[in-house]
């Protein structure tokens, strides 16, 4: 149902009603099951997908109430045990919760009610990732975090290595770290010299999580996708720096202002670029990337026409981006939603 291929068309509208009331009696038998919340996992994906925005957000509240009643919301703080039935049934359930989280805070970030309360606790950097090698690595391990650096940190402190782990437990991190953005971004109680001091802590932290996301030659394949590290590691950037420039410019600080521009605009760049790759197939492939990495090109268009500069080929980047939302709509509904009107409007 969430992505389906051009021969189905739209005869998964048809599904859609038919599960949703089947997974609807099934709740009301009060028999919670891992089959059970999971088929309402990829039941609010669909629903998010298509723009359901609050469809999505009241299924996936669901999941998380019936995996608080199995316990589930625990596993990520367990170690596996060493036998192997219990040790794969842990590791399911990390799955699982890992899941929720995800899902549920990609749903609330599209959604025009995004700061409601999310029913799934945030990540903690203590938590167990899921299906890494040792089974025993935790979210802060081979990442850089804010509070590992100071505010002078440079660019020879932030070189590393890919990362160890797979896309899941990669996504995971990138979940982690979107959640300290958005405090930074929500938090109104520090002072002026304590925020900035945060700001380069953190915009550290995420330049090094981009180093760790570009894989070497031949190592985007497989276990980890490079250009889904990537997208989601724009969508926090981009958040960040354009609240980083809006405070700059309120307060008249034309130096961070202009820093905070010159990064988006280096942004959107590299998107218009590895959009117009996308379309050749080679090295990234688009089509494979998880649904909610694509909402980096809505934001990628709107914030070529706030930042970018009008030169000759301002346009066919704009031009670009409208041609890859238009090729995504029907099968995600979703990205029309979020395409403001006045998107379509530059020609």
């Amino acid at each position: 149902m969430i992505t389906p291929s051009s021969a189905t068309g739209d005869r998964r509208y048809d599904v859609y009603p038919t599960l949703k009331s089947i997974h609807s009696l099934l709740q009301s038998t009060g028999r919670v099951s891992h089959e059970l919340i999971q088929a309402g996992i990829l039941i609010s994906s669909f629903e998010h997908c298509q723009g359901l925005f609050q469809e999505a957000w009241m299924s996936v509240g669901a999941c998380v109430r019936m995996a608080h009643i199995l316990g589930i919301q625990e596993s990520i703080r367990k170690p596996l045990p060493k036998e192997r039935d219990a040790r794969a049934m842990l590791e399911t359930e990390r799955c699982i919760w890992w899941a929720i989280v995800i899902v549920e805070r990609n749903i609330n970030s599209a959604w025009k009610q995004s700061k409601l309360p999310c029913a799934s606790s945030p990540p903690q950097s203590d938590d167990f990732l899921p299906l890494t090698p040792s089974g025993e690595d935790r979210i802060h391990e081979d990442l850089v975090l804010p509070k590992d650096l100071n505010q002078t940190w440079t660019n020879a402190s932030l070189n590393r290595g890919f990362t160890r782990f797979g896309s899941f437990a990669a996504t995971v991190q990138s979940t982690y770290l979107a959640g300290l953005v958005i405090q930074h971004v929500q938090d109104e109680t520090r002072d002026t010299a304590s925020r900035q001091d945060d700001a380069a802590r953190l915009e550290g932290a995420l330049q090094s999580y981009l180093c760790a996301l570009i894989p070497p030659a031949g190592k985007a394949k497989g276990g980890y996708c490079g250009a889904f590290g990537l997208r989601t590691w724009y969508v926090m950037a981009f958040y960040f720096h354009q609240h980083e420039f809006d405070l700059a410019t309120k307060s008249g600080d034309t130096i961070g202002a202009s820093r905070a521009k010159l990064a988006i605009e280096s942004m959107v760049r590299t998107n218009i670029n590895m959009t117009q790759v996308s379309y050749t197939g080679s090295p990234i492939d688009f089509d494979t990337l998880a649904y909610w990495s694509h909402r980096i090109v809505p934001d990628t268009a709107m914030m070529h026409i706030k930042f970018g500069e009008r030169n000759n080929e301002w346009q066919a980047g704009l031009d670009l981006l409208k041609y890859y939302l238009r090729g995504i709509e029907s099968r995600y509904k979703l990205y029309g939603k979020l395409q403001p009107h006045k998107l379509f409007c530059y020609s």
